[in-house]
């Protein structure tokens, strides 16, 4: 059993070191809270896109984070790189690759790593 399990759980009086123990943990908790709280959380894309809107890209399952980059400029267009673009179809200007075998359905069956060094565009969902 470990050490740390307490089997005095009905114990109506703790200890000092208990006490502390326990103050401690709720002080450490909160600065864990806090600290994290100062991240940004990645979320769906908002109703109204604007470009350089910062962007991870997802593999098709949604579990990996295969680059990140941001919306590009080329936002709202037609058509880019002679794919004709969909309602939700978007290009994404890629800034660091990060599974660079994934291929893109959305961009001709391409991998990632196809496109050359970074920075460049890339049609996605």
């Amino acid at each position: 059993m470990s050490k740390r399990v307490s089997q005095a759980w009905k114990d109506e009086i703790l200890t000092l070191k208990q006490q502390l123990y326990a103050a401690k943990d709720a002080v450490v908790s909160l600065l864990v809270y806090q600290e994290l709280s100062k991240f940004a959380c990645p979320g769906p894309l908002p109703i109204d896109l604007a470009p350089f809107l910062s962007i991870l890209l997802l593999s098709a399952d949604n579990t990996t984070v295969i680059a990140e980059g941001h919306l590009s400029s080329h936002l709202g267009s037609h058509c880019y790189d002679d794919i004709n673009m969909t309602r939700t179809w978007t290009v994404i200007d890629v800034d660091k690759v990060l599974v660079p075998d994934v291929i893109l359905s959305t961009h001709r069956q391409q991998p990632l790593s196809s496109f050359g060094p970074t920075p460049f565009s890339v049609v996605c969902l």
